[in-house]
């Protein structure tokens, strides 16, 4: 299991990790594996890069995907977490090549973790969230980071989504669809600034 997110505290590395053994949620605990950082470690040290353990983070949008993982897998699986805290297309690109290949021949689950617009009201929100999310579609992680850099759409983990695609390309994957997208109005009523969300399920075609 790989989740991507981003960092959204300031650190100087371009790719972290938790330099902890393991996360605790309300459902148990969801064991770090290991051996899969250190691998990831050994190919990305070929293209001068690496994941810096970070041991006191305040990151929640890698933490929130697993309550949901594990009520969905059940809690025998280990966990490689990655916070992409670079918005650099050379850098997503040698992230998800690098992740191709430790996870080819392998069974494994690519999630990236990301909001989309944030505190715009609601119609700029559904046009920004759309065009991020057409990007997506499109198989595009160039397209992604250029939507966050050009103001053409917005999403805090426009990084980790872009290498997530990278990498399910290299694996195969030839597919995005947008499964659902949603704001916080749907929940506050506040429809003057909101926080827009989406699903996009990446996959392979014949």
């Amino acid at each position: 299991m790989v989740v991507l997110s981003p960092l959204h505290d300031f650190h100087p590395a371009p790719l972290l990790t938790t330099a902890h053994q393991a996360y605790l949620t309300p459902l148990g605990p969801v064991p770090v594996a290991a051996g899969a950082v250190q691998a990831l470690n050994h190919r990305l040290a070929s293209q001068q890069l690496g994941l810096t353990p970070l041991a006191h983070d305040r990151e929640h949008s890698l933490e929130i995907e697993l309550p949901f993982l594990q009520r969905s897998l059940g809690a025998d699986f280990g966990l490689l977490p990655i916070m992409v805290r670079s918005r650099s297309a050379p850098v997503c690109q040698a992230l998800g090549l690098a992740l191709a290949d430790l996870l080819r021949d392998r069974s494994a689950l690519l999630v990236a973790s990301t909001d989309l617009s944030h505190f715009f009201p609601l119609p700029r929100a559904n046009l920004l969230d759309a065009e991020m999310l057409r990007r997506m579609a499109a198989f595009s992680p160039d397209d992604v980071l250029s939507a966050e850099e050009g103001g053409a759409g917005f999403a805090c983990g426009a990084g980790p989504v872009a290498a997530m695609l990278w990498a399910a390309r290299a694996l195969g994957a030839n597919q995005a669809t947008v499964l659902h997208h949603a704001t916080s109005a749907e929940e506050t009523g506040d429809t003057h600034s909101v926080v827009g969300y989406g699903a996009v399920a990446v996959w392979q075609q014949g």
